[in-house]
This record gives C-alpha cells, sequence and structure tokens, in this order.
C-alpha cells in the first residue's frame, strides 16, 4: 500500500498524506480517487469538485455531463470507457495499468501480463520497483511470491528494501 500510495502521489503531485486522508477519511473508493486525480490531471478539471459530486453520489457519466468541456472530447480511452457504462473498477485498472507503464516506462502489455497472473496495483508497483532498483526480473519475483510462497514485504527486506525506502525511491524516481 505505501509504494502504490507514494506511486500515486508522484504521479499526481499531491501529498501521499492526502491520499491516505481523502481514502480513510474522506470516504473515497480507491478507484474513484485514481479516475478523478486522473481528469482532474489530463483536463485540467478541478479535483475537489470532482470529489463533491462523488460525495453526491453522482455517477461518472453524470459528472462527465456536467462538465461541457469534456463533453466534446471523444479520443480519450477512459472518457470513452465512462460514457460506454463501464463499471468503475475497471476504470479504475485502466487508470492504474497506465499510471504503471509510464510511470516506469514499459509497455503496457507488461503490466497487463502481471494482471493476468494475479497481482494487484500494489504488488505490481513494489515489484517493477525492485525491477528498476535491484534489477530483479519481474518473472522471477511473481515465481517467488507464487510458487516458492514468500511474502512481498520478505521479498524487499531480502533486497534490502523496507517500506519506507520503498516510499522515498518511488518519490525519487526520475528526478
Amino acid at each position: 500500500a505505501t509504494s502504490f500510495n507514494s506511486l500515486t502521489a508522484n504521479i499526481f503531485n499531491i501529498p501521499k498524506r492526502q491520499i491516505i486522508m481523502l481514502k480513510m477519511k474522506g470516504g473515497i473508493h480507491q478507484n474513484d480517487l485514481l479516475i478523478a486525480l486522473k481528469i482532474s490531471q489530463d483536463f485540467n478539471i478541478n479535483l475537489q469538485k470532482l470529489l463533491s459530486l462523488l460525495q453526491q453520489h453522482h455517477s461518472w457519466q453524470t459528472i462527465l455531463a456536467d462538465f461541457k468541456k469534456l463533453s466534446k472530447i471523444r479520443d480519450n480511452e477512459l472518457l470513452n470507457m465512462i460514457r460506454a457504462g463501464r463499471p468503475v473498477n475497471d476504470l479504475g485498472l485502466k487508470v492504474t495499468d497506465t499510471m504503471i507503464a509510464d510511470f516506469y516506462n514499459i509497455p503496457q502489455k507488461e503490466v497487463e501480463n502481471l494482471r493476468l497472473q494475479g497481482l494487484n496495483e500494489k504488488e505490481m508497483a513494489l515489484c517493477f520497483l525492485l525491477f528498476r532498483n535491484k534489477q530483479v526480473k519481474p518473472e522471477d519475483i511473481v515465481r517467488q511470491v507464487k510458487i516458492n510462497g514468500q511474502s512481498w514485504s520478505g521479498i524487499a527486506d531480502k533486497l534490502g528494501i523496507s517500506p519506507a525506502m520503498a516510499g522515498q525511491l518511488i518519490a525519487n524516481y526520475g528526478k
């Protein structure tokens, strides 16, 4: 969770603490938060306005219709998925997979492949962090977890990366 929250904070340039507060105290589901952050960043829409509409139980389709600027955009995959009525989980996965692929500059297919192997966004964030910082191949990490039964924290610890260090490595990545 620490790695993924750090990744989200880095990509969207907001404090990690704010992400945690929105999820824990603001009651914003992670997928909704990711969608709101992505739309806010990509289309210069006020994040607080989006979050306020969500807290008023507006659907993403309704929210899109509220912003004339967004209704004119037809060449954006996320917006088109929302218009098509795709479930919030699918939308969140799309944002997450794009975030990870873009952040680590890896093909989207690699992220999708790890998801097909059963990894969630938190595990993928840590997997690619270990790959970039310790040159451990993602497939080797997956094998250690899925076949050998090792824990993610155990693998990271064996490679000399604590949860706090993982967050810091992500915060400093690419800077």
